[in-house]
């Protein structure tokens, strides 16, 4: 990509790469430490989402996708009701519900929505839509809400 051709550019010894004459010492040693740091980080990461899958997969034959730090917090799988987590992931977990649940209730309070609509079975549907669309969900409009998906449902 074209961040890390600049940062290789930065640093110089790289094959694919020219080394900046105009950059500094400085700047360059700590574009260098800073990719190095990253590199560990990441390699820990890998590490422990490696075991992580294999002490929590009973199969050996289960294949391990690692994609990048990001996964560990937004992950795309569904994970089954009651199902432990373990690890430094467990904390991060948390806090992401509370954050989500805490902007929900404000929403419910600040409309004056009944507490137990939260216990209505289309309620577990929304939320899984919503977990499974991701982040950055756009939200549906006025016109959608009372006239395209009204239509829908009646």
């Amino acid at each position: 990509g074209g961040i890390t051709h600049h940062k290789q550019h930065l640093i110089g010894g790289f094959k694919n790469v020219v080394q900046c004459p105009l950059c500094p010492p400085e700047v360059r040693e700590e574009v260098k430490a800073f990719v190095e740091k990253k590199n560990v980080t990441r390699t820990q990461m890998n590490y422990e989402a490696s075991i992580f899958s294999n002490s929590s997969s009973g199969s050996s034959t289960a294949r391990t996708v690692i994609k990048g730090p990001l996964n560990l917090y937004f992950s795309a799988k569904q994970q089954e009701k009651g199902e432990g987590d373990s690890g430094s992931g467990l904390e991060a977990t948390k806090i992401l519900r509370d954050r989500a649940v805490s902007t929900f209730a404000a929403w419910m309070y600040d409309e004056g929505l009944p507490f137990n609509c939260v216990n209505n079975k289309t309620f577990d549907k929304f939320i899984g839509a919503v977990g499974q669309y991701g982040q950055g969900m756009k939200p549906p409009s006025y016109h959608e809400v009372r006239v395209t998906l009204l239509k829908k449902e009646l």
